[in-house]
């Protein structure tokens, strides 16, 4: 897979399935993981739904937070924001991010890298921690690595 990776960041597979933007971002984790982003994950946890300086719950939890992450380490110049970027379905489940723009490519591979993440955790989704009250959030000072 890791192979397959690679050579999609360097080729360009005729007309993309998708463009970047809040919704092919979410397009793109429904296709991944099987599962609507909003109605599964957007408020899991503690730091699904943007909240900052909190600990992850579980194994999911800690998805969005590598994911907040890779957004902070992303070039400030880039952004992140909702730039459209493209990308590709090249197998069933194997994600291409193709954008001739780097940055665009950055945000790209955070959401591909998160959408993937979810999906290998889903074994550990736990019902308690959707729609998760922030009162049980502990806050933690864990800085994101480079």
């Amino acid at each position: 897979m890791k192979l397959l990776l690679v050579l999609c960041s360097f080729l360009i597979f005729g007309v993309p399935n998708g463009q970047g933007g809040m919704i092919q971002y979410r397009t793109m984790i429904k296709k991944i993981t099987g599962y609507s982003y909003t109605k599964m994950f957007e408020k899991y946890g503690c730091t699904c739904d943007n909240r900052d300086n909190v600990k992850p719950e579980d194994a999911i939890d800690r998805c969005c937070w590598r994911h907040k992450c890779c957004y902070k380490n992303i070039d400030e110049n880039c952004g992140p924001d909702w730039r459209p970027y493209d990308y590709s379905f090249v197998e069933p489940d194997e994600l291409c991010c193709d954008s001739s723009d780097s940055c665009k490519n950055k945000i790209c591979f955070c959401d591909m890298n998160f959408a993937y993440c979810l999906r290998s955790q889903l074994t550990n989704f736990n019902w308690k921690t959707r729609n998760y009250s922030r009162t049980k959030c502990q806050q933690s000072n864990t800085k994101c690595p480079n």
